[in-house]
């Protein structure tokens, strides 16, 4: 890990703290099995990262001396890490705290360059396109991305729009609101796909930082199906 291309990684301890101070949500996953859980990270002590994962009654015990990768968004980044399952907590309720160790650098790659995430039906993502005649159309997402977004209609009747014509994506997910300036880039026999508007200002950020979170969880929710 200390000979990777500094390009393409952050120092460990400094991210960790501030997704420990903010209790961000990531993706932990063993290595040996594929199992995969939801997490948020909890605290950090030295080279070791603590984790409160979200587990169902039915699931294996945890076992110490695992090898995990836990992922998860940081600022426009996607992140990962590899380390050792250190000591694992009670399952308390549906929770259960995790210790891992964690090497001095983060792997990073742009979440704008990442590979789209497909929106599962039962995901709960509600999404409209706002018209240019001020309508909203709603849609159903088929995948989401930093970058931007592919949908297929749900309503009857077809909009009126070419290639370039500029929308606004309102999208709904677990109580939060996202509205997001875009452009029609592509237009198929059931649907089409949206770039967002890369404005780069910094009143962007938070927005940005909300797509990133409901875009983990959404590849967190396809990854579980997956293995269902």
């Amino acid at each position: 890990m200390d000979s990777i291309d500094s390009a393409n990684s952050l120092e460990s301890a400094k991210v960790l703290h501030e997704c420990c101070e903010r209790g961000t949500s990531c993706r932990f996953k063993l290595i040996h099995n594929g199992y995969v859980a939801p997490a948020r990270f909890l605290t950090l002590n030295g080279s070791n990262v603590r984790l409160q994962l979200s587990v169902e009654h039915d699931d294996e015990p945890l076992p110490e001396q695992a090898i995990a990768c836990i992922s998860f968004s940081y600022q426009s980044k996607f992140c990962a890490i590899l380390g050792c399952v250190i000591e694992v907590g009670p399952l308390v309720a549906e929770y259960q705290s995790v210790t891992i160790s964690i090497p001095k650098q983060v792997l990073t790659t742009n979440l704008r360059q990442s590979f789209r995430v497909p929106v599962v039906p039962d995901a709960g993502l509600e999404t409209r396109i706002l018209l240019p005649n001020q309508q909203w159309l709603p849609v159903q997402a088929r995948d989401l991305a930093d970058s931007g977004i592919e949908v297929e209609l749900t309503a009857a009747d077809w909009p009126e729009l070419t290639v370039g014509t500029a929308v606004a994506i309102e999208l709904r997910f677990r109580g939060e609101t996202l509205e997001k300036p875009g452009e029609v880039r592509r237009i198929n026999a059931s649907g089409f796909g949206i770039a967002f508007d890369d404005v780069g200002s910094e009143c962007e950020a938070p927005r940005d930082a909300q797509l990133a979170r409901m875009t983990l969880v959404l590849q967190q929710l396809w990854l579980k199906n997956r293995t269902k």
